[in-house]
């Protein structure tokens, strides 16, 4: 994992050549990326999908929720759908649809056991495309999770923090995160397995929407989504000792 690498298989996308992996370390109090351009890849209708990334979180013992990520609505703050930690260390995801038609319950569906344990962990959410969600960590077989009907419209995708009506911020994150990515399908085993041994180099055919290598070029402002929707990056209130090595490798 630490030499370069030549990226160049996602359609659209010149190739470059990419340093080893790196992460982000977030502040608990204001931090966040946005990748709105992502946002519209997730729908509850009839669409499938995978939200993937690498986490490195410590004890989140008196810590309410610690955001990895979300997708909001600016104009409906009903439109939430997000995965965080509680305060047990547990991964626990809630999802209200549009005017809170989508419910996967009240208080949201734990669906892990405790990973604050501040070692590097890969989280992938799936969604069926009609009624389950299916939480793997570290590759897994997964927990699933009822999914009520109503649609979900968001236009808002972040990490690190919620930002409900793509606003306010709230449960930020006091951790690292690496590679996160979005697909517009379940991914199979064999992906998931990949996925979950370490942040991928090059994702080639799985094509992912959205896939964010985190500081890319040793430098905040180059984060950048490098799939295949080609879409915008930005990491708020950042500074340059948040960008570490040490990604899961």
């Amino acid at each position: 994992m630490s030499n370069p690498y030549t990226f160049g298989a996602q359609p659209g996308v010149t190739a470059e050549v990419y340093p080893a992996v790196k992460s982000i370390l977030f502040d608990g109090v204001d931090e966040y990326m946005n990748a709105n351009d992502a946002a519209s890849s997730i729908s509850f209708n009839d669409t499938a999908h995978t939200v993937s990334c690498w986490v490195k979180v410590p004890d989140t013992a008196g810590i309410t929720y610690s955001v990895l990520w979300s997708f909001t609505r600016t104009t409906d703050a009903h439109t939430r759908y997000w995965l965080a930690l509680n305060s047990s260390g547990a991964l626990i995801v809630f999802g209200w649809g549009d005017g809170s038609a989508f419910p996967v319950t009240a208080g949201g569906a734990t669906c892990s056991s405790a990973i604050d344990d501040d070692a590097w962990h890969h989280v992938a959410m799936t969604y069926n495309g009609s009624d389950t969600l299916t939480c793997h960590v570290d590759g897994g077989s997964g927990t699933t999770v009822a999914v009520g009907a109503g649609a979900l419209t968001p236009n808002v995708m972040s990490i690190g923090a919620r930002r409900v009506s793509g606003s306010a911020t709230t449960y930020p994150l006091a951790g690292s995160i690496a590679d996160v990515s979005v697909f517009p399908r379940v991914i199979d085993s064999s992906e998931l397995a990949r996925l979950a041994t370490a942040p991928v180099l090059d994702y080639g055919a799985m094509a992912p929407v959205f896939w964010s290598w985190m500081g890319d070029k040793d430098a905040l402002t180059d984060i950048r989504d490098h799939g295949s929707n080609g879409g915008t990056v930005t990491l708020t209130n950042g500074v340059a000792g948040d960008l570490r090595d040490g990604a899961p490798s």
